[in-house]
Order: C-alpha cells, then sequence, then structure tokens
C-alpha cells in the first residue's frame, strides 16, 4: 500500500501524464489479489505479474560497464530505467531522492520495492475496501463506544516487535486509559491466539476481538488482516507494536495518533 501510494505521488508529480502499472504479485507473503481487497484506484492499473522483470538491471550500478550493459537489456525490455530495492525491500534515501527528477527525464520506469519512497499520507486515501470488507469494517465500528482504542500486539514471526513491545506495556496502557477514562473500550488486533486470551481474560468488558485467519498464505487471511487494519484505523488513537508497519500504515489512514510501545533502550521505532 505505501509503495504504491509513493507511485501514485510520483505519477501526480507530472500531471498524471505518464500512466502507473503496479505489479501485485500472489505469494506466500501476501496470497491474496488487490481486487479482492480494494476498488479501482484512479491513478493506477494493477496486474498480477510482469514476466520479464527478473531479466531487468539496476541501472544504479558502481561500474561504467555494467551500467551500459544495464541500459541495453532494460531498453530491449522496453524499459529505460530501473530502480531496485535493497534486500530489507527499501530504496536508499539519495535513490528516492532522485526519483522525481528521473521520472521528468525518462519514460519507462520500473521501480521494485514494496516500501514507501515519498510523501504518502495524504494519499492513503486511495485505497478503498471492496463493499464486503466495509460491510464488516463497518459492523465492527458499530460496536465501538465514544471513546475505543486500538492495540495492534505483533507477535508471530516478528522477532523485534515481541522482544521490545512486550504484553506488559500494553496492559499498562490499558490500565492507565481505564483510570482515566472507565468507560474506554479497545480494538485488539493480533496474531497471536494467547494474547488475545490473557487480555480477554484481564478486561473481559473492555476487549473488542474477533476471530480471524492468521495465515498470510490465504486470501482469507488477508481479507482478515485489511478488515483489522481499517478498524484500527477508526479508532481514537493506536497502541502499537515496535516495528510495526502495520500499526504505522493503520494509524496514517485514520490520521489519528500512534504510540509505539517499546522498551526504554529500543532503538527508534519506524
Amino acid at each position: 500500500m505505501r509503495s504504491i501510494a509513493s507511485g501514485v505521488g510520483l505519477s501526480l508529480l507530472q500531471g498524471g501524464d505518464q500512466k502507473l502499472n503496479v505489479i501485485w504479485p500472489k505469494n506466500k507473503a501476501l496470497n491474496c489479489a488487490f481486487e479482492e481487497l480494494f476498488n479501482p484506484i484512479a491513478e493506477a492499473t494493477v496486474s498480477s505479474a510482469y514476466k520479464r522483470s527478473n531479466l531487468l538491471k539496476s541501472s544504479h550500478q558502481s561500474r561504467i560497464d555494467k551500467r551500459m550493459a544495464a541500459a541495453v537489456i532494460n531498453k530491449i525490455l522496453g524499459i529505460d530505467h530501473c530502480v531496485k530495492a535493497d534486500a530489507d525491500f527499501h530504496l536508499s534515501e539519495a535513490i528516492a531522492g532522485e526519483l522525481p527528477l528521473i521520472v521528468k527525464k525518462k519514460r519507462n520506469i520500473y521501480i521494485k520495492t514494496c516500501a514507501e519512497f515519498g510523501a504518502i499520507d495524504h494519499l492513503l486515501g486511495v485505497f478503498k475496501p471492496i463493499s464486503s470488507l466495509q460491510r464488516e469494517i463497518d459492523k465492527r465500528k458499530g460496536s465501538y463506544s465514544d471513546n475505543t482504542i486500538g492495540l495492534h500486539i505483533r507477535r508471530s514471526d516478528h522477532i523485534a516487535a515481541r522482544a521490545n513491545s512486550p504484553l506488559s506495556m500494553f496492559i499498562a496502557a490499558i490500565e492507565k486509559e481505564l483510570d482515566k477514562h472507565p468507560g474506554v473500550k479497545f480494538y485488539l488486533s493480533t496474531d497471536d491466539t494467547e494474547t488475545v486470551e490473557v487480555l480477554s481474560n484481564l478486561f473481559p468488558e473492555q476487549i473488542i476481538y474477533y476471530q480471524k485467519d492468521l495465515s498470510r498464505d490465504s486470501s482469507q487471511g488477508i481479507r482478515d488482516a485489511v478488515i483489522d487494519m481499517y478498524c484500527l484505523a477508526g479508532t481514537h488513537k493506536i497502541y502499537g507494536s515496535f516495528n510495526s508497519s502495520f500499526s504505522d500504515v493503520a494509524a496514517r489512514i485514520g490520521q489519528i495518533d500512534l504510540v509505539i510501545l517499546k522498551i526504554s533502550n529500543s532503538p527508534n521505532s519506524i
């Protein structure tokens, strides 16, 4: 979502003159088609594959001979400039900063990343969940109180979140909010059933939680995640997990405060 919003931003910088084509592959990390989650985006065309993408070479090579070879190969494949992310799927700040100028000079540009590469907060509104998902989102938000706070507690395979955002910190945050506002409710989004059990037992009247498919390699699991994200976005603020893009995007969609709970000696969160 963040990379698509960044692409929309680049396209708008050019007055929408250059068409934005988005490749949204289905794989074990995200096994769900775009159209099963969101309505079409006016500013972009979304497809599931670009068969020649693995043959493209980064235009940002350290040696001139490699840059020249990359230019020839990419030109044959119909690409004027190719930008590829690092091992963590991010673009360097230097390359991201060059993109507006590259887009002005080149016509056919390929950018491989799943991270953002520009200011996107005002562009996340291009995503509109399909009607079936929106109905479920609205249904869940109907159970909110006048003051409902989101909890995103990332566990599962996220080692950094487990280590730096322990459950005890979320419990302390809940207790503090209840001291200030006894009627407060909490919408819980988590990928850990034990967390659900602990919080539901401690705060049975305050926790709002819905059973979901927790797998990332199923379409239903991804649909449930989108519902969860927009339900979090509909709260008053979010207590989130360390280094979690899910917490971050939900807060930015809802334009609400995000408080990352982390132990004091943790590095800065994203």
